[in-house]
């Protein structure tokens, strides 16, 4: 693996991992199944990483991957492509105009873009983070606050969720212990199409999106 690094200079990612020499194809049926259970595995904190053998049968899926929080950002995604991402649409509240997220604009950006879906077509990804030391009290309370409207909203519309926690994400692209700007140079070296709306360094929220939404597709890649 090594060598190989330093032979290819432009890499993304490397890592090594188990590929089957033979696949079993699974039924269009039971293609949502076998990506509960995978997400099931995920969620358990002593598992690593998970191989398998299964050829997923083609179906589309709309991903909606989410930065949580005031300054975050809504990805929509499919088939390893963007869609469209947009910031997170906030309001101001009280005396102070303090920002908070704007729950009835998110239902209303989500509803435009799956009105003509079926549920089980679409899946919401969002990122779970907790509190981190040193975070201030009213910090984590807005940030709860935010991560439960963008909970009750997407329960409300019945729309499936999964969870996926920041080092899962940034683990598969090489993002650990990074600044935050890297994930926007990261965003722009796999989607080079979308720089243009990658320019500013604020932009770094709607890389975080893109590449939680990223991270579910490759995953959960849908193999013809």
């Amino acid at each position: 693996k090594k060598e190989l690094e330093k032979e290819i200079n432009n890499f993304i990612s490397t890592e090594i991992e188990w590929v089957p020499l033979n696949s079993v194809k699974i039924s269009k049926e039971k293609n949502q199944d076998l990506i509960n259970f995978f997400e099931t595995l995920e969620d358990d904190d002593d598992v690593q990483n998970i191989y398998s053998n299964a050829k997923l049968s083609n179906w589309y899926m709309l991903i909606i991957g989410i930065d949580p929080g005031i300054s975050g950002s809504i990805c929509f995604f499919n088939d390893g492509k963007i869609l469209d991402v947009i910031e997170m649409p906030t309001m101001n509240d009280g005396k102070k105009n303090k920002k908070q997220v704007n729950g009835s604009q998110i239902f209303n950006e989500i509803s435009k873009r799956i009105n003509t879906l079926e549920k089980k077509q679409i899946k919401v990804v969002i990122e779970q983070v907790s509190a981190m030391p040193g975070q201030g009290v009213t910090s984590m309370f807005n940030f709860g606050q935010s991560f439960g409207i963008l909970k009750g909203i997407c329960s409300s519309m019945q729309l499936p969720m999964y969870f996926v926690r920041p080092a899962k994400w940034k683990k598969y692209y090489n993002l650990i212990n990074t600044q935050k700007d890297a994930s926007r140079t990261r965003a722009i070296e796999i989607f080079p199409y979308f720089s243009s709306q990658l320019s500013k360094k604020k932009d770094s929220n709607k890389a975080d999106a893109i590449l939680i939404a990223n991270f579910y597709y490759e995953t959960y890649k849908i193999e013809e």
